[in-house]
């Protein structure tokens, strides 16, 4: 082989340097790096300060936030909410025991509103028991107790119903959050206490019916109510009396209420006016302090001045009798001669207020075979419209 020559091995030196020198500006050469887009800043990054943080040796980006913000100061921990889980469905002989007596009863309304039933649907495999009431009407009622069961299988076992209802509560509650609420939640009785719930229907529909009434007609009604109560309680051992009680004396007052609604029953304004110191005027007073009945009386033993009397429908009733009320009348016309029509009101209102305190104020008649309808009559009204007990209009 014949060796290199001389211009052979310059030309290979100058090639060997050049390559040395390609090499050499390829590692020189920077680094040209690559970034992912950045994720979007999460809630705690909006309101404060977040740093990236590239690597242990790049450099930091500062975003500022909230401005006062203390330096080097730790951002809270992001909590996470956790998800509310209906309870799974289990199986029927483990379920808990009933809360209900055995003996508690339910209307099929009742059912349907607490329990949230299909009244079609829900109720084919139950035979409700007929219960008579007070006033003689039959009403079907379902044992409380199947009704349970009922709705605890639709939603998979107890604690899904318990979760449904309470969900529905939550619902509910924030939606009447800034208005007040007339009626409360639906629910269940075994998620109150029952005499809670019912006293708690009951005072929330009279306070309501109560703003409609003078203070004067409201104590009269509920003195009526109360009276007719304890005149005719039967002592009952079965706890549905309870809410039929209730539910009747509510049923009453709208009944009234509706009546003065409907201008079937008017009452004049009382005059604050005060009355003066006459001859008539003392004369009217004498007749009415000394009047029959101020003090409460036997209903089977009426004082004397008082007669009692008695309908077709036998309702009994009590007033003052004909000798007394033709005097309370020439009293009222003694007023109206000695001082004209001035003070007929007051003097008026001063009979009516003695007269319901005496024998009887409103009255409320229920519906029956001769009433097609209920309502309420105050025999006392009829010497604030005619001016007198007895006799013609004055």
């Amino acid at each position: 082989m014949t060796p290199p020559t001389r211009a052979y091995a310059v030309i290979k030196e100058e090639i060997k340097c050049e390559d040395v020198l390609v090499k050499q500006e390829f590692l020189e050469k920077p680094k040209i790096e690559s970034h992912l887009p950045s994720p979007p800043p999460t809630d705690d990054e909006k309101d404060g300060d977040y740093i990236d943080v590239q690597d242990a040796k790049g450099s930091k980006k500062r975003k500022a936030g909230a401005e006062g913000r203390v330096k080097g100061a730790k951002r809270p921990k992001t909590t996470h909410k956790v998800k509310d889980v209906k309870p799974p469905p289990t199986d029927p002989s483990t379920w808990r025991a009933s809360r209900q007596p055995f003996n508690a009863s339910i209307t099929k309304g009742d059912a349907v509103q607490q329990y949230r039933l299909d009244r079609n649907k829900d109720f084919s495999k139950l035979k409700p028991r007929e219960y008579i009431t007070r006033a003689g009407y039959t009403a079907l009622l379902f044992w409380v107790r199947d009704i349970e069961r009922i709705a605890w299988a639709k939603h998979g076992s107890p604690e899904g119903f318990d979760y449904y209802i309470s969900k529905l509560r939550e619902t509910y509650n924030k939606k009447n959050a800034k208005t007040p609420q007339k009626k409360p939640f639906c629910e269940p009785a075994q998620y109150i206490d029952r005499f809670t719930a019912i006293m708690r229907r009951y005072d929330q529909e009279m306070a309501t019916l109560k703003e409609y009434f003078p203070t004067w007609l409201w104590r009269l009604i509920q003195s009526h109510l109360e009276d007719t109560r304890i005149r005719w309680v039967v002592p009952v051992y079965d706890e549905y009396y309870d809410i039929e009680e209730a539910e009747s004396m509510v049923a009453k007052v709208r009944v009234f209420r509706q009546q003065l609604k409907q201008g079937k029953i008017k009452y004049p304004l009382r005059p604050f006016d005060p009355v003066p110191e006459s001859a008539s005027f003392t004369a009217l007073k004498g007749l009415l302090d000394n009047a029959p009945g101020r003090h409460g009386f036997n209903w089977d033993d009426p004082p004397e001045g008082i007669e009692t009397y008695e309908d077709h429908e036998l309702n009994g009733w009590h007033d003052w009798t004909k000798k007394l009320q033709r005097e309370v009348d020439v009293a009222l016309e003694a007023v109206i001669a000695e001082h004209g029509g001035r003070y007929n009101l007051q003097a008026r209102w001063m009979v009516y207020d003695t007269y319901v305190q005496c024998v009887k104020g409103p009255v409320y008649l229920a519906e029956n075979s001769w009433r097609w309808k209920s309502f309420w009559i105050d025999d006392a009204k009829r010497v604030l419209d005619n001016g007198r007990l007895l006799g013609e209009t004055l």
